[in-house]
């Protein structure tokens, strides 16, 4: 399968993401890790599931791209009795909780306050910051969070009261200590790692800083949490198979640009004129559609790409939708996935939500 043909000068943007990410939340994966340091008790090595019987050969990762909705993957899920692992990012949780399904792992990455809500929060003790709000309101069709942010958090606390007992969090040290505290509240088993920020052999590594003050193992994440789910599925949880859904990369034809996750950032670089100028149009190779994308995610997919081409698992996306294909991986249609790979087992826990 062909790979991706990426101007230089968007090359050149894509490269210096992982620089840009580092000085913007350099700070505030500090605090965060401090704070969390009491917390921290058990490592990710130590995970061990709540449900009894899972097929760990194989697992599902949910991400919260737009295909999750669009190709309808919860219901097909739900319906199939798939046995294997159901990992989910944090803002597919209660998502999965709605479609009638309990996740086995849930993994969150992200150090800003305004995560804890897709746990579902008490708006008077983590409000979200105008910028959040606006984002989000802005973006109802596409976010997580929806038009009614906080309406959303409601929901999501009700289920995840409901719930949080029966799954795993598999954490980095960086997340707020108001979610770590939040998942406690829920009974949600929090397990450990350190991201890995930077090579941990360079002198003065922050990764080695880190892992000094919070000695647990440090896992490469990818730079997103749909990365770090996919890595600790067949790193930690063991699955060798693993499907994709929801890793899009990528936005449908007809998305406005302001909806995209870094359009006030590219206005700032390039313009509100020269935006659609940095947006790549690319088709899908199995199905023919036409997404676009950004640097940030594109800079994701070549870090996934790159991670995948050594992983001690086959990597099948089953999103049917975005850009992530090439390398290692397989590009196959959710059911058919299910079908080589559902038996009776664990329709009965997933359905029980409903």
């Amino acid at each position: 399968m062909p790979d991706i043909a990426i101007p230089g000068s968007l090359q050149r943007l894509m490269d210096q993401m992982a620089e840009g990410t580092f000085r913007r939340f350099e700070h505030l994966w500090w605090d965060n890790t401090v704070a969390n340091r009491p917390q921290v008790t058990r490592t990710v090595l130590e995970a061990g599931l709540k449900r009894k019987g899972a097929d760990v050969s194989s697992a599902l990762v949910v991400a919260h791209g737009p295909s999750l909705k669009r190709r309808n993957s919860l219901e097909a899920i739900r319906k199939s009795g798939y046995q294997g692992l159901i990992v989910a990012v944090d803002s597919a949780a209660a998502v999965c909780l709605r479609a009638g399904i309990v996740p086995d792992a849930v993994v969150s990455v992200d150090p800003r306050p305004r995560i804890v809500h897709n746990f579902g929060e008490t708006e008077e003790l983590t409000r979200l910051h105008p910028e959040d709000e606006a984002y989000y309101r802005a973006r109802a069709d596409e976010s997580h969070l929806g038009a009614d942010p906080y309406a959303t958090s409601r929901e999501n606390r009700d289920l995840m009261n409901r719930f949080g007992a029966q799954m795993i969090g598999l954490f980095s040290t960086a997340i707020t200590p108001r979610t770590a505290l939040r998942c406690r509240e829920i009974g949600l088993d929090a397990f450990w790692f350190n991201p890995m920020y930077d090579d941990y052999d360079q002198p003065g590594s922050f990764t080695r800083k880190v892992h000094d003050l919070v000695p647990v193992p440090c896992l490469n994440a990818g730079g997103n949490v749909g990365t770090a789910a996919w890595v600790l599925a067949h790193s930690v949880l063991g699955a060798r198979r693993v499907g994709l859904v929801g890793f899009d990369f990528a936005y449908y034809p007809g998305t406005s640009l302001k909806q995209t996750q870094y359009y006030e950032s590219l206005v700032e670089l390039f313009g509100e004129d020269g935006v659609a100028d940095v947006l790549p149009v690319l088709p899908h190779p199995s199905t023919g559609e036409r997404f676009f994308t950004d640097p940030a995610y594109l800079w994701f997919r070549q870090v996934f790409l790159e991670m995948e081409a050594s992983a001690p698992c086959e990597t099948v996306n089953c999103t049917e939708g975005g850009i992530l294909y090439g390398g290692n991986i397989r590009e196959m249609p959710l059911r058919q996935f299910l079908h080589e790979t559902a038996s009776a087992g664990n329709i009965e826990l997933h359905s029980s939500v409903r």
